[in-house]
């Protein structure tokens, strides 16, 4: 059986946001994949240990979301794909 994870990039919620003067961010915060989007690889990946296939995941972005792919495939998805082009930034005109 094929399982296809979509994921998506979020800011790091484990990193303390703290702000300048003027209001700027001070420190950098990564992009890391969603904590449900993680989960639902976690629950893919033990469904494939248990009755075969393969865990594709897949991630609408540009080269800034290879990271994340990466560690998807490191913890247990076997395929990865990036969707690139000039898609809308919202989840409506992505999904359409």
């Amino acid at each position: 059986m094929e399982l296809l994870v979509c994921v998506k990039q979020v800011p790091d919620d484990s990193v303390a946001v703290t702000l300048d003067a003027n209001g700027a961010k001070v420190a950098e915060i990564t992009p890391v994949v969603n904590a449900f989007d993680t989960y639902a690889l976690e629950m893919a990946a033990r469904f494939q240990e248990a009755n075969g296939g393969s865990v594709t995941v897949l991630s609408v972005g540009g080269e800034e979301v290879v990271p994340s792919l990466r560690s998807c495939l490191a913890v247990g998805a076997d395929h990865a794909s990036r969707l690139s082009g000039t898609a809308p930034s919202d989840c409506g005109g992505i999904a359409y």
